[in-house]
């Protein structure tokens, strides 16, 4: 990345000093302050993306060394937050390294920013989590109640048969 921008330098600063944060968090068993300063640095990122309009500068050959520049910090930034959260999802981390192409995922490198290869081609991406039917998994829903509902109406029967076989005994 050569072609460096005003928000770049706040993302960076962000970037290289979030996992230590993390890090202290973690120590003192404080996993809910620890997710927020994740958070925090994705909600940067999203910012950050607002602020450089990667869409306008694809439009033009004269702005393509600066959205070079904005992807390149956009895969880092990816980069830096997997690797603080891959303790919690690793098999999500797993495709998301293999998605950006790096396999640079461990904690000391989420410290600094610019771990990855300049100009490296990344991944196809796929989608980390299934959309949900939302129809289908209501039916599904739907069809297990009932299925619980009618294993209850059973086991009330049978408990009634059994009671019936004990009074006629009696």
């Amino acid at each position: 990345p050569k072609v460096a921008g005003e928000p770049d330098s706040d993302l960076i600063e962000m970037g290289t000093t979030t996992a230590g944060r993390v890090e202290m968090y973690m120590d003192k068993f404080s996993f809910n302050m620890a997710l927020e300063e994740i958070w925090k640095f994705i909600r940067r990122t999203n910012k950050y993306i607002d602020e450089t309009a990667p869409w306008t500068l694809a439009k033009s050959e004269e702005t393509m060394p600066r959205l070079k520049t904005v992807i390149y910090n956009l895969l880092e930034t990816i980069r830096i937050g997997n690797v603080m959260l891959q303790c919690l999802s690793p098999a999500t981390a797993d495709k998301i390294f293999a998605s950006i192409g790096t396999d640079i995922r461990d904690y000391e490198s989420a410290l600094t920013f610019g771990a990855l290869e300049s100009g490296k081609t990344v991944g196809e991406a796929t989608p980390l989590f299934q959309r949900i039917d939302e129809a289908k998994f209501m039916e599904e829903i739907e069809a297990a109640r009932k299925a619980a509902e009618e294993a209850a109406a059973q086991d009330d029967e049978e408990e009634d048969e059994e009671e019936d076989e004990e009074d006629e005994e009696d």
